[in-house]
């Protein structure tokens, strides 16, 4: 019979390996050599076990690539303050170190720019809707804007008299003086600009057009309302006027005086210092005339002064 292979087939892990094919002889058929304690000869002896595989080592991540240098474009940038670094051109503060160019106050202003711009100022307030609140003061630039300006109680005239400044500054008016009179004592709200009342009675804004006897203001000039209204009608008008001559930005503004008309308007009347009473009196009379009012107050002295309270003039406590 053919002669055999004999394969011993070693694995890790256990306690003892062993040679599976007990059968492995010589080539003369001789029977397998006994495993038992007698037959020690024939084991196949695969010495001291060995020691468990150490676990495999992680693989090492790869180095990532070192950062890219800095874009050259940003070199001398805002947030760059090495000594290389480029000047801010918003922050440029010119050869004199002063304010960049941009923000210079420009060439010197002209007496007709200040003059232009002093007109636009005492137009703007000018502008009314009643004749009440309009007032006045003597102009500081006589001959320009005539000897009185007329504005609306509660309009700020800082920026008018800033340019009153300026325009005496360059002597813009070259030393002329002009003799003026005292304001007029009644004004007039003519198309929506405060002055004087119309020289005649046919230069008034307003001519009586509806079907009733109209109010006519101490000016002579109608006035778009009845004079026959209610009681309550012409009082309420009366208070209106009232509040319109009463505006103020300053304490210095206002001053306070008797009332014309009690308890309707109370005991003292505070108002503008360059509001005009005149047309409220007329307003008062016109109620009178309706047999409205008549009441008497027992009133004290009037306050020694008056303040500006949220705009509006009144008794100071």
């Amino acid at each position: 019979m053919p002669g055999r292979t004999c394969f011993a087939r070693m694995g890790f892990g256990t306690a003892l390996a062993l040679a599976l094919f007990a059968g492995c002889g010589d080539d003369d058929g001789a029977e397998p050599t006994d495993s038992g304690p007698a037959g020690d000869a024939g084991r196949i002896d695969l010495g001291p076990t060995p020691p468990p595989m150490p676990p495999p080592t992680p693989p090492t991540p790869p180095t990532p690539p070192p950062p890219p240098p800095p874009d050259a474009s940003a070199e001398g940038g805002p947030g760059d303050a090495g000594p290389d670094a480029a000047p801010d051109a918003s922050a440029d503060s010119g050869p004199d170190g002063g304010p960049d160019a941009d923000t210079d106050a420009g060439p010197p202003r002209t007496c007709d720019v200040v003059t232009e711009d002093l007109r636009f100022s005492r137009e703007d307030a000018a502008y009314c809707e009643t004749s009440y609140e309009c007032a006045s003061r003597l102009s500081p630039t006589c001959p320009e804007g005539a000897c009185h300006v007329y504005f609306t109680t509660g309009y700020f005239l800082d920026e008018m008299m800033s340019y009153e400044d300026e325009y005496n500054a360059l002597d813009c008016g070259e030393g002329t003086a002009c003799r003026c009179p005292p304001p007029p004592d009644t004004f007039s709200c003519n198309d929506g600009v405060c002055g004087a009342c119309p020289a005649t009675r046919s230069l008034c804004p307003y001519t009586c057009a509806i079907d009733c006897e109209c109010f006519v203001d101490a000016c002579g000039c109608d006035q778009p309302f009845c004079v026959t209204e209610t009681c309550e009608q012409l009082q309420a008008r009366i208070q209106a006027a009232v509040y319109d001559m009463s505006g103020c930005t300053a304490d210095e503004e206002c001053v306070v005086g008797s009332s014309p008309l009690c308890p309707e308007v109370g005991c003292y009347l505070a108002h503008h210092v360059g509001a005009s009473p005149a047309q409220l009196n007329a307003l008062v009379r016109a109620y009178q005339s309706q047999g409205c009012g008549g009441a008497v107050c027992a009133c004290t002295p009037p306050p020694e002064r008056a303040i500006c309270n949220g705009g509006t003039c009144e008794g100071a406590p």
